[in-house]
């Protein structure tokens, strides 16, 4: 006689038909290669000469990431921000990969979730005269978790970032910066009032420290749900 599989959800720990225990991975809820078009995204700068194309001059993986290019700065910026499906309820995660030209390049790193008339903004910043991560608070201010974070800007060279939050408990859990995994369990995010419709969106940012335009190059942007 053959059992019948066990019920489970996805991303949780489970006992597997031999009664050993395995853990699930995440299931992806949206993906982008940048191979196609960066129609998909919505593009803002805030300055002139900002702009954001895909580009054959570096990638990840495949033949094109995304370039951004930020306006002449200081404190200068272009993001690409791309609304999603509407997640579960569950931890889910933002991953993608990135490259910087310039050691003076700030990146920020988004996920906004409007659920039930509240707005949530779980934010992760490079701060690059400091070398430091910091996340966006409850009270809209940015606190450093990790210190001595220096991204390299070699030619080949592609970092990769990971933001985990929990939707339904509304607090962050964790980001994982290439090898390197920092807690953030119990951090509230900013809230604030939203009466548009529930929604998610994710959002890579980069700014210009210096008086001049920054490059940045992303690829293989990734939303999963279900995260252990």
């Amino acid at each position: 006689m053959v059992e019948d599989a066990p019920d489970y959800t996805p991303g949780v720990i489970i006992l597997d038909l031999k009664g050993e225990v395995s853990t699930l991975p995440p299931q992806v809820v949206w993906q982008d290669d940048f191979e196609d078009n960066i129609a998909k995204w919505d593009i803002a700068t805030d300055g002139a000469g900002g702009t954001a194309a895909l580009s054959t001059e570096e990638a990840m993986s495949g033949a094109k990431s995304a370039k951004i290019v930020t306006p002449v700065g200081p404190n200068k910026s272009t993001l690409i921000r791309r609304y999603t499906p509407l997640p579960k309820l569950s931890k889910v995660g933002f991953e993608i990969a990135f490259k910087l030209v310039s050691l003076t390049t700030d990146v920020y790193w988004t996920i906004m979730f409007n659920w039930d008339g509240t707005r949530y903004d779980f934010v992760i910043y490079y701060d690059s005269a400091g070398d430091a991560l910091k996340y966006l608070d409850e009270g809209g201010s940015y606190q450093a978790f990790a210190s001595a974070v220096e991204l390299g800007v070699s030619h080949t060279q592609f970092h990769m970032m990971k933001l985990i939050v929990d939707l339904e408990g509304k607090k962050y859990v964790k980001c994982t910066l290439n090898n390197t995994e920092y807690s953030l369990a119990g951090k509230n995010p900013k809230e604030s009032v939203w009466i548009t419709e529930d929604r998610f969106y994710i959002e890579f940012k980069a700014t210009s420290m210096d008086a001049t335009a920054h490059n940045a190059f992303t690829d293989d942007a990734i939303v999963t749900q279900y995260e252990p």
